[in-house]
């Protein structure tokens, strides 16, 4: 799988924050403090793994700050098809949509498939990490 760009509607201090198109290989934000690199680790986590509880310890909600709708997309291929994940704040991690480039819905099922066997703290350990990992 590969990330091609995402859309942040609100999430922290990010709102309507498009990055679209990403170049595939290694992509490492910098920037200095206060600038969104964690807010935007957060928001890759939520999106992958769902929105963490009110009370987790850890991860962070990011209620929208500078307005929004809490949430946004991601923009994924498999080699073959392109993916949209959507993503909501609701209960169990929040609501996900997943679409093919038509705009079909595809099945919940389909994200577990792109991320294969990679579990969250894989994901938070090996590809994307910060200051805490």
């Amino acid at each position: 799988m590969w990330i091609k760009g995402l859309h942040v509607d609100g999430f922290g201090i990010f709102h309507d924050a498009p990055l679209r198109p990403m170049p595939p290989g290694l992509t490492v934000f910098l920037g200095s403090n206060e600038a969104g690199k964690s807010t935007t680790l957060d928001f890759f986590r939520a999106m992958f793994f769902g929105f963490p509880r009110k009370n987790a310890i850890g991860r962070k909600q990011r209620e929208p700050r500078a307005g929004g709708r809490h949430g946004g997309r991601l923009f994924l291929t498999d080699g073959e098809r392109e993916i949209a994940l959507e993503r909501r704040p609701g209960a169990h991690g929040g609501t996900i949509s997943l679409l093919d480039a038509v705009g079909t819905p595809l099945p919940d099922t389909e994200l577990p498939r792109l991320l294969g066997s990679i579990t969250e703290a894989f994901f938070c350990n090996v590809y994307a990490f910060g200051l805490d990992e």
